[in-house]
């Protein structure tokens, strides 16, 4: 009999098909959300540097390109360990759920900008990402309500 833990790392995943198909749907959201993201990122900042003539060390080193980029190699990361071999039922969860809460952090931090356009910028790339996951991995309503809305959280002031 698994223990509590282990039932509530993995509870709400739905394993109908099996762990393995949890494993491609988490490699595939890794993958579909770094594509993304990441391509977001490059053809913003090559716009930013060839338009508005910012060097690229500037244009890099702020903190909401930091944390983008961060969060989208968050999710290539999934997609690489989820692609790797294969996981128990807990690994997934933790997966899973840590992913999604790191890269919440990651864009969180890339929204908390005085400008308003960063703002809904990092807005919209969070909504995309949980949308995804929504989408993707086969869980129950109340893990995607309960991971997303800890991964939206953002502290204010």
């Amino acid at each position: 009999m698994p223990s509590h833990r282990e039932t509530f790392i993995g509870a709400g995943l739905d394993t109908w098909a099996g762990s393995p198909f949890v494993q491609a749907r988490l490699a595939l959201l890794g993958k579909t959300v770094f594509l993304l993201s990441f391509g977001f990122f490059a053809i913003i900042n090559c716009v930013v540097i060839a338009v508005g003539g910012a060097s690229v060390l500037a244009s890099l080193a702020t903190q909401a390109n930091l944390m983008h980029f961060l969060s989208s190699s968050m999710m290539a990361g999934l997609w690489v360990t989820a692609s790797v071999r294969p996981w128990s039922l807990r690994a997934l969860g933790i997966l899973d759920g840590g992913s999604l809460l790191l890269a919440g952090v990651g864009l969180g931090l890339m929204a908390a900008q005085p400008d308003e356009g960063q703002l809904m910028a990092g807005l919209f790339a969070l909504a995309v990402t949980m949308m995804a996951r929504a989408v993707l991995i086969p869980s129950t309503a109340l893990r995607t309500f309960c991971l997303s809305s800890i991964a939206s959280l953002r502290r204010h002031g």
